[in-house]
């Protein structure tokens, strides 16, 4: 999967977020390792897609959720991810 990078316009690859979820939820990779490993090989993760899967699971609430990823997110996106994850939660 590619996506842009939303700063610099560049293209790069993205990580389905469902596949993020899995590695997490299924095989117990902490999700702070998994986020390093792909900030490390400059590859994104599609955050859309994770918080679907967590939601599905139906082993996580939302808050769960925001607080999951929230320890993970860059310092400008903490304060947007709870909006972030109610949007997409309720679709």
């Amino acid at each position: 999967m590619l996506g842009a990078d939303r700063a610099t316009g560049e293209i790069k690859p993205v990580m389905e977020g469902a596949a993020v979820f899995r590695l997490m939820d299924t095989h117990g990779m902490p999700l702070g390792e998994i986020v390093e490993t792909l900030r490390v090989e400059r590859v994104g993760f599609d955050l859309e897609g994770f918080i679907i899967a967590a939601r599905d699971s139906g082993n996580y609430t939302e808050y769960r959720v925001s607080m999951l990823l929230g320890q993970e997110a860059p310092e400008g996106l903490v304060h947007s991810l709870p909006f972030i994850v109610e949007k997409v939660w309720r679709r």
